[in-house]
């Protein structure tokens, strides 16, 4: 039998306390052993899911990194927080499991990326709407060939409801969060990728914001390229329209939610393909089911199926189904669009190493030049919440 692996979970907000420490403590081949937050409140709540001693619990997260007994560094912090603590752990020679996005800037997803790839653990990202039931069987019609070659696909993620972090409301706050809506269900864009079947490299976008004030967009509205295609990210904060379309060259599959919801707020209505041949379901809306989590029950199915494929990367060196070179391209491609909507121009994947969005993200941004109808002259978009 495998050696039991022992996890330190750091990150003690709702990703963790919903689906990440469930998740670790439901398999009998790995064993929380340690949990750290800066926040006392929050720890406290953690240590009362796992039952942890004071002992085992941290407000500094080098020292859960600095244990010698743990084998797995599962980080789960607001964004700006990750790259430090993934390119500690992987120092230490740990493995990580890293929520999304994978930092707050380019720059600091290329340190993580560098450090595991130096290390030579295995470093997964948490890209878990790649595993959800309707998206595994659209992908699985277009491996068919049912479709024929895929042209384009399109996501509209326009109903995504907005949740406060644990640690305050830090998805407001660029500087932490590295951008708005879109950025926090950057999951749309790697799906979108999944779909087309090849990397991003072009992006142009609009982004705006209804909320007087906010610092971050509420809108992005994308188109993404790759070598010989292109398709359309469709997001929002608010109650939108929730549906995904991907057209091949002999049909199409969509995925229709109920009541045009988006996911994972809005349940499944169907998968269908269109074809000359006609119109078949290929999946339908579930019955009532008892489920492990009382809250985001899709979701929820999604974590152990992330977190059993990358336990058996850790075991058998395998490539995670979610690499951190995946969490980087896919961070380029939103900052690529944030930039794209302030300067109208159509930006190149990768990024360039040496300009302001590699170095500092969202916040490189108003660094750009622009044109007089760019958002970031009527909005405050992508500057200090609270500037020194």
């Amino acid at each position: 039998m495998a050696p039991t692996l022992r996890v330190g979970v750091i990150g003690a907000g709702n990703i963790a306390r919903r689906l990440h420490l469930p998740t670790w403590m439901a398999r009998l081949d790995a064993e929380v052993v340690a949990v750290a937050d800066p926040s006392l409140a929050a720890l406290e709540s953690v240590q009362a899911i796992t039952g942890l001693s004071q002992s085992d619990a941290y407000l500094d997260p080098r020292a859960l990194v600095d244990r010698d007994d743990i084998d797995i560094v599962d980080v789960c912090t607001p964004p700006a927080y990750r790259s430090d603590l993934i390119v500690a752990a992987a120092a230490a020679g740990k493995h990580v499991f890293a929520e999304k996005p994978i930092a707050a800037t380019p720059a600091q997803a290329a340190r993580a990326v560098e450090a595991a790839a130096t290390s030579g653990v295995v470093f997964a990202m948490g890209h878990n709407y790649l595993v959800l039931d309707e998206i595994r069987a659209a992908r699985e019609v277009i491996a068919s060939g049912e479709i024929g070659e895929v042209r384009t696909a399109t996501v509209n993620y326009l109903g995504v409801e907005y949740v406060p972090g644990q640690a305050g409301d830090w998805r407001r706050d660029p500087a932490q969060s590295g951008g708005g809506v879109l950025m926090d269900i950057v999951h749309a864009v790697y799906v979108l990728e999944a779909f087309l079947g090849e990397p991003i490299q072009r992006v142009s976008a609009f982004v705006d914001n209804a909320i007087a004030g906010s610092h971050v967009e509420d809108l992005a509205l994308c188109r993404f390229e790759t070598a010989t295609k292109a398709g359309l990210v469709n997001i929002g904060w608010g109650f939108g329209d929730g549906h995904i379309h991907v057209v091949g060259t002999k049909g199409r599959v969509s995925i229709y939610y109920r009541d045009g919801g988006t996911a994972p707020w809005a349940p499944l209505e169907k998968v269908a393909v269109v074809t000359a041949s006609g119109t078949r379901t290929v999946l339908g809306p579930e019955g009532p089911r008892p489920d492990t989590y009382d809250e985001f029950p899709p979701i929820a199915r999604t974590f152990p199926l992330m977190i059993e494929d990358f336990v058996t990367c850790v075991r058998l060196g395998h490539e995670p189904i979610a690499t951190g070179a995946d969490g980087m391209r896919m961070l380029e491609a939103t900052v690529g669009a944030y930039a794209s909507a302030a300067t109208s121009e159509v930006v190149t994947i990768p990024l360039d190493r040496g300009g302001p969005i590699f170095l500092r993200g969202t916040m490189g941004v108003p660094q750009l030049p622009r044109p007089t109808w760019s958002p970031l002259e009527r909005l405050p978009l992508f500057t200090p919440v609270n500037p020194a």
